[in-house]
This record gives C-alpha cells, structure tokens and sequence, in this order.
C-alpha cells in the first residue's frame, strides 16, 4: 500500500448492478477499494443490505476515519460519506437526484472536483448552487467482452431495421418503491418510446 493510494469504500455484491464501477475500479490504479461484500443470492444478499441499513450511521463514519488516515485522497460515489470524510475527495456521479441536499454536499469543502456522465447534469447542479469543476465521464461498454457469434445474431434479428437499447438497473412501475425516477420508469420509457415511433417509424426498441 502506497501512501499515495486512494480510499474507496462501497458495498459490493457479484453481479453488483451497476456496471460502471465494476469496469472502473480495476482500471484505476491508485484506487484501493474497500468493498463490503454481501452474500450474491438474492435473500441473503437482502438480509445484509438491511442489517447494513441498520447499524450504518454510527457505524460508516468510525470505518471511513480509520481509513482515510491510511490515505490522503478519497474517491466518492456515494454522496453521504462527505459529511465524514476530511482528505480532499473526487466524486463521481452517475445517478444522482437533482435536490438541494445533494448540492450542499457537493459544495462540502474537501470536494475537489466530481464526474458526470453528461454534461446536462453538472449543468443541472450549476443552477443548484454547485460550484466545483466537473468533468464528462460517459457511460461506456466493453466491446473486447463481446461475443461475436452474439453479435452475429443480433444483427441477424434486427433484420437492417435501426435499433434504440435501453438500459437501467430496474425498470419499475410508478407506484413501485423508486418509480418516481424517470431514469428506472417504464411508463415515462414507452411515452419517450412513441416520440421515437413517431420519428423512427422503422425502429425497434430492446
């Protein structure tokens, strides 16, 4: 361990749902993650993301002040830990909702600088007060995993038609625990899906 090394502490799953750390982290060479990794099937896994929820706010801030003294930089994903965290901090945010809460802990002192993966989004922050750099991100793929004999089919079943993938980590109802987010609704996707229609007459939507 390096003292210029960079503290990440998270909790982790296999198949954790959100891809981009799970492709970032290893690409980041001065990153050392502290992961607390839950159990992968689905009971035990929520069994321990309660019993986290439970004893987390006494708990986190003792377990992040026992590691940034180990480390003069963090990086942050998880907009709560800068209310603990002294050393200087670079955030990244990729799914954020737009409050003035979430504002006034990006304007925390020991933020540096955060990443969006649009520039719409810092732009957002900007008219909430944010006053700290920012820098685009984009989500990615990794096309070196890909199959080609997937692809092949793929391009089999679309038959030359234009195709509009939609990605996100659930895909909920209104009245579903966090369906208020456009960013998970299925009934705002399909009112985007008839604009696109609407234009794209030919396109197939997966």
């Amino acid at each position: 361990m390096s003292q210029r090394d960079i503290l990440y502490f998270n909790t982790w799953y296999r198949g954790h749902n959100n891809a981009r750390y799970a492709e970032l982290l290893p690409r980041l060479e001065r990153v050392r993650p502290y992961l607390l990794t839950f159990p992968r099937p689905r009971v035990l896994r929520a069994a321990s993301e309660r019993s986290w929820r439970a004893v987390r706010r006494p708990v986190e801030p003792l377990v992040l002040r026992a590691i940034e003294r180990r480390h003069p930089y963090a990086f942050v994903t998880d907009l709560r830990q800068l209310e603990t965290l002294e050393v200087p901090a670079m955030v990244d945010v990729d799914d954020l909702t737009f409050t003035r809460e979430n504002a006034a802990l990006l304007g925390h002192p020991n933020v540096v600088a955060y990443t969006v993966t649009d520039a719409w989004a810092a732009q957002r922050l900007e008219e909430l007060g944010v006053e700290r750099p920012w820098y685009v991100i984009p989500q990615g793929v990794a096309l070196d995993r890909l199959d080609p004999a997937e692809v092949a089919r793929v391009a089999e079943l679309r038959g030359g038609r234009p195709v509009v993938g939609y990605v996100a980590a659930f895909l909920l109802l209104a009245s579903d625990r966090g369906g208020g987010k456009d960013v998970y609704n299925v009934d705002h996707l399909l009112e985007l899906w008839e604009e696109i229609r609407a234009r794209v007459p030919d396109a197939l939507l997966w």
